[in-house]
This record gives structure tokens, C-alpha cells and sequence, in this order.
């Protein structure tokens, strides 16, 4: 009778033990698996310290672009602006068949303004078009032009003469030549100033797009490398921890067989 006694209170003691063991195990089970669910929810998300690389990253590229393309480019002869004004007004200073009323070719403006008596002498001499037309225009005094410019103003164009050189001071010039084959000219007279050319860095029309190109181009770089080791840093936790869940799986049905033969 009390062998029988003892084997129930043996029977008994064994199956909650085993019942403590399994609330044990499932309690680390459940515990694992947040602390690992957490741990995989902050390394899918982009750390912040990466978006302020890259934003910093950014800012230096475009500030280093520019101040190298800035000390390559060579200084040039600087230019001041000058008046302007429309040709097509009765003025004994401007003149030509392409600035008639009734043949109007459509420069709208030109520069410096005819009949202008106090001229930069390193002033720029251009037209405005409403459309872009054949010009072929020099100075008189003979004056040598380092460059033409056309540059494009939505459905108008800008065509620009520089001097090469400061023009001579005190002096009536006569800017002639034809327009889309019609005569054209007009007068302006300069001043005594500057008595010095000035010269100044004149960056390429596309600066800012080289800067902000290279900066995008450093930027995605660091940005997809960054990523890269994200992913291989993901792929590598939910490895260890798939590795980690067989382990526990394992243990747990060593720990059952266990307490069964015990």
C-alpha cells in the first residue's frame, strides 16, 4: 500500500516538474524571440548616423568641387554692364535697315544704349532677340572681340561681343555690321574709367551641374555600400539566430526525454 502510495506522489512530483519545465522553456522561447524581433527591427531600419553621413558627405563633396573648379579656372578680363536701350527709336545714334519700323528684324535691344555718352570701358556689347537671327557686327574703332556668346532665354536669344581689352577712353565707338543681311549700327562714347582691366574668375556655365553631379555621384556611392553591409549585417543575424532556434528546439527535446526516464 505504501509502495503504491509512493509511486503516485513519484508520478505526481514528476509531472509537475515537467510542467515547470516546459512554463520555463516557453517563457525563455517567448522571451527570445522578442528580444531577437527587436533586434531585427532596428537593423532594418536605416540608422540615423548613416543619413547624416551621407547629407555630410554631400555638402563637403560640393564645396570641394567647386572650390577646385574655381582655383582651375583661369582669371579673365572682368566686364561691366552696360545701359540699353531699343534701336528701333528715332535717334540720329542708331540707324540701319534691320532697325527700321517697318522691316523690324526682332532685336528688341541692344547695348550699350545708343547715343550713350558715359560708357564702362570694359563694357560687353550685346542685342537681345525676340528670335535668334544671323548677326555679323565688329567695332569701330577697330576693336579686336575675344569672344561671341549666344546664349538661349527661353524662346529668345542673347547674342554678346567682348572686347579684347579695355576700349580706349573718351572715345565715340561704332558698332556696325548687317542682321539677318539687313544694315545695322549704332553709336555710344566711353568714359574715362576704369583706367585698369579688372580681372575675375569666370566659371564654365555649368559649374553648379559638375558640382552637384559629383556630390550625387559620392553620395549614392557611400549610400549603396552603406546599404550593402546592412543587408550582409541582416542576413548574418537571422542566420545566427535561425542557428540559435535549432539549438533551443534541440535542447528542449533532450530536456523532454530526460524527464521521462527520470
Amino acid at each position: 500500500m505504501q509502495n503504491a502510495i509512493l509511486t503516485e506522489r513519484m508520478m505526481t512530483w514528476g509531472r509537475i516538474k515537467h510542467n515547470n519545465a516546459n512554463k520555463q522553456s516557453t517563457a525563455e522561447k517567448e522571451r527570445t524571440f522578442l528580444e531577437e524581433e527587436n533586434s531585427l527591427n532596428l537593423l532594418k531600419k536605416v540608422p540615423i548616423k548613416v543619413v547624416l553621413v551621407a547629407i555630410t558627405i554631400f555638402v563637403v563633396t560640393l564645396f570641394i568641387t567647386y572650390l577646385a573648379i574655381s582655383l582651375a579656372t583661369p582669371e579673365q578680363l572682368g566686364f561691366s554692364t552696360p545701359s540699353d536701350d531699343m534701336p528701333t527709336k528715332p535717334s540720329p545714334n542708331v540707324g540701319g535697315e534691320a532697325f527700321a519700323e517697318d522691316i523690324w528684324v526682332g532685336v528688341f535691344v541692344v547695348g550699350p544704349a545708343p547715343g550713350d555718352t558715359n560708357v564702362s570701358r570694359d563694357t560687353f556689347i550685346f542685342l537681345f532677340e525676340t528670335r535668334p537671327v544671323a548677326i555679323d557686327l565688329h567695332l569701330t574703332p577697330e576693336t579686336p572681340i575675344a569672344r561671341t556668346t549666344k546664349e538661349p532665354d527661353g524662346m529668345s536669344e542673347i547674342t554678346t561681343l567682348y572686347p579684347d581689352g579695355l576700349l580706349q577712353p573718351n572715345t565715340t565707338y561704332n558698332v556696325s555690321g548687317t542682321i539677318m543681311g539687313l544694315s545695322a549700327w549704332w553709336t555710344f562714347k566711353t568714359s574715362l574709367e576704369p583706367t585698369q582691366p579688372r580681372m575675375e574668375h569666370i566659371l564654365p556655365q555649368n559649374t553648379w551641374l559638375i558640382t552637384i553631379g559629383a556630390a550625387t555621384l559620392t553620395t549614392l556611392i557611400f549610400t549603396l555600400t552603406a546599404i550593402l553591409w546592412h543587408r550582409r549585417k541582416l542576413t548574418l543575424f537571422r542566420r545566427i539566430t535561425k542557428e540559435n532556434d535549432k539549438g533551443t528546439i534541440a535542447q528542449t527535446w533532450t530536456n523532454s526525454v530526460f524527464d521521462v526516464f527520470q
